[in-house]
């Protein structure tokens, strides 16, 4: 049996709580397109909606985004081309994310939105049927998506 796009709808990635201030920043400078980075091979699927959960003190679902493509290269050249989507501070810092791997991911997204609540991991979990959430992040299907969402206004 096949996977439908229906069911990997979205995807949740997990996201330090300094880096998720740091997109909001540049909500409010007035970027619009902004790119998640990784040296973990995750997100393999096109999908819809990318939704951001807090791995550290809060553990909540903080906001959603439009996802526009996932990018998987050489980590120079896709500093080049979308660095400057990134939320980070330097390429030293960049650098440390990339771990000296001879490939990483960027996500690019747009229309980032922050939940006027976040949606503690208590709620989220019962959602997504899940009693921990996996270190990488997980796909959610339209359903459990559009719940999300509604949560987060």
């Amino acid at each position: 049996m096949g996977t439908s796009m229906s069911d990997r709808f979205g995807y949740i990635l997990t996201i330090e709580e300094d880096y998720w201030n740091r997109f909001q920043r540049q909500i409010k400078n007035g970027k619009s397109i902004h790119a998640y980075v990784s040296s973990a091979s995750f997100l393999r699927d096109d999908v819809k909606r990318i939704f951001f959960y807090s791995v550290r003190t809060h553990k909540d679902i903080l906001g959603c985004a439009d996802f526009i493509e996932r990018k998987v290269g050489d980590p120079v050249e896709l500093w080049n081309k979308f660095g400057h989507e990134t939320c980070f501070k330097s390429h030293d810092e960049y650098q440390k994310v990339a771990r000296k791997s001879d490939k990483v991911i960027f996500i690019r997204f747009k229309n980032l939105h922050v939940g006027m609540e976040t949606v503690p991991f208590e709620e989220a979990s019962e959602i997504l049927g899940l009693e921990r959430m996996p270190q990488t992040g997980m796909y959610v299907n339209e359903a459990q998506a559009k719940q999300l969402i509604e949560l987060l206004k």
